[in-house]
């Protein structure tokens, strides 16, 4: 791969030499598309986003919804995500919701769109971005309730996170309550799913400063732990 990498930024470099204007070279665009995903397998981020960015230009004479185009967003979001620019990856995922949306008239009961919107949530959350994520994950849960999705649960509960973490403490209880119904609903009130839960509940109470309601609640919990997988696991 290294060798790879190598061939490719000198033959880019001899190409770009012997031709003055590359902003609708096609040819150039292929190079470079197989030079920026080696320099992604072997870690060189920079390097990607340099050419990423230089293959978005040329992407964009045909239009956003261009393959190729929409490949090179994601390339560059996950180059900028583990290289650490974490507000220009978030930009760069917000792009591919928006020609998404763009291009699909209706997603009310789209998981796909879904998906994208908690992979987005869950990059701002990592960062500290919570009402972005609060934001994402809240449009996930709309469409996951409309089509009852097993992750419906799941999600509320992260979405309860969020708020906690955004320092919304009685909003985060509220949905921290929500999720425990939905979670006994899904897998009955000894699943670990279900303790799991409580045990997020809990810890709303606790960061909302109502600690005798968090012990009880976390009391609740391990007992439930105790008698469904031992005091040994």
């Amino acid at each position: 791969l290294e060798n790879g990498c190598k061939y490719c930024e000198h033959i880019l470099r001899i190409y770009k030499g012997m031709n003055e204007d590359i902003s609708q070279d096609t040819v150039y665009a292929y190079i470079g598309s197989l030079y920026a995903n080696l320099c992604y397998q072997i870690g060189e981020y920079k390097k990607a986003i340099n050419t990423g960015k230089e293959l978005l230009n040329i992407y964009h004479i045909y239009g956003e919804n261009d393959p190729h185009y929409i490949t090179t967003l994601s390339l560059l979001r996950d180059c900028c995500y583990l290289s650490g620019e974490k507000e220009q990856a978030c930009e760069y995922n917000k792009t591919s919701l928006r020609i998404y949306r763009e291009n699909h008239k209706d997603v009310s009961q789209d998981t796909v769109f879904a998906e994208m919107e908690l992979e987005f949530a869950n990059m701002c959350y990592e960062f500290g971005y919570y009402k972005p994520a609060i934001e994402a994950t809240s449009h996930a849960l709309e469409i996951y309730k409309s089509v009852t999705h097993p992750d419906y649960a799941h999600t509320l509960q992260n979405l309860a996170l969020f708020y906690d973490k955004d320092g919304q403490y009685k909003k985060a209880i509220q949905l921290g309550h929500e999720a425990l119904s939905a979670t006994e609903k899904r897998y009955g009130s000894t699943h670990i799913n279900y303790i799991i839960s409580l045990d997020h509940l809990a810890c709303y109470y606790g960061d909302d400063k109502n600690h005798e309601k968090a012990i009880n609640i976390c009391s609740k919990a391990l007992d439930l732990a105790e008698k469904s997988i031992g005091l040994r696991n």
